[in-house]
């Protein structure tokens, strides 16, 4: 069943699936929670610029693409704040900007337009032994992030104006929490592919949530479930070969219908 793992390039691949399950299932929670899904699918599509800019210039795609997001996110926060807009408009026009300006790097260096195809469905053939360092430095910061401000994280989540009644710096911890919803996007693009990332940085936290709402379980939960389904995922798309991305997502999406009916079934017995 996992014969495939004496092949180089599939054991990275099959690796670097696991461990970008962690790292985006540790935010799912808190990003179902905000109700900032937006946000995830922005962020995967303005790395697209980044990523564009790191093939034009020869530099590393994972440098430069989260330089590029984290600096996007703090243009996004910073004109919505001192300015009064929504931050969900100003998010879907920096969006399109970024998409705009990724299209126009593209334009001179054409030779790139392949690889770049990969980056935006994803591509087992580009992952290396560096990706899966950059993606365990991930997971540790996140667990940093969740252990060093949980309690502020719960109250910003659910409700801004009652963590800052409380003196929580509700401000600062959306910040940090975009910040690094975004250090995730640019890194993992390259393992799940900007059109997957947003449903691994949503239906996880979707899940847990319809079966528990205590945070914790459903953060543990949530990461469980998409560890699962990115082994699942993975296993199905070498053996019937199929794009394992996609294959991945159709697992998760199963997970989240079963959850539907095991919530239904909670709520009776509790009636």
């Amino acid at each position: 069943m996992f014969s495939f793992l004496a092949i180089n390039f599939l054991m990275y691949s099959f690796i670097a699936g696991i461990l970008s399950a962690v790292s985006t299932a540790l935010l799912s929670v808190f990003v179902t929670l905000k109700k900032i899904s937006y946000m995830s699918e922005a962020l995967s599509h303005i790395s697209f610029a980044g990523i564009a800019l790191a093939l034009l210039l020869g530099l590393s795609i994972n440098i430069v693409s989260s330089i590029f997001v984290m600096i996007v996110v703090g243009v996004i926060l910073y004109i919505s704040l001192h300015y009064n807009l929504e931050e969900s408009n100003v998010t879907m026009l920096l969006m399109s900007v970024s998409m705009a300006i990724g299209i126009i790097l593209l334009s001179f260096k054409k030779s790139y337009v392949a690889d770049v195809s990969s980056y935006m469905f994803g591509n087992i053939l580009l992952i290396n032994k560096a990706d899966l360092y950059w993606l365990s430095v991930l997971i540790i910061i996140n667990l940093l992030f969740i252990m060093g401000f949980y309690r502020e994280i719960i109250y910003t989540v659910y409700h801004t104006s009652i963590a800052e009644f409380y003196h929580v710096p509700a401000k600062l911890i959306t910040v940090i929490l975009l910040t690094v919803l975004g250090l995730n996007i640019a890194i993992s693009v390259k393992i799940t592919g900007i059109v997957m990332i947003t449903a691994q940085l949503i239906l996880p936290g979707m899940i847990s949530l319809n079966l528990t709402r205590v945070i914790s379980k459903a953060i543990v939960f949530s990461v469980f479930v998409s560890v699962l389904s990115s082994i699942l995922g993975f296993l199905l798309s070498f053996h019937y070969n199929l794009p394992s991305g996609a294959v991945i997502v159709v697992v998760l999406f199963s997970f989240f219908l079963v959850s539907l009916f095991l919530k239904k079934l909670l709520i009776k017995e509790i009636q």
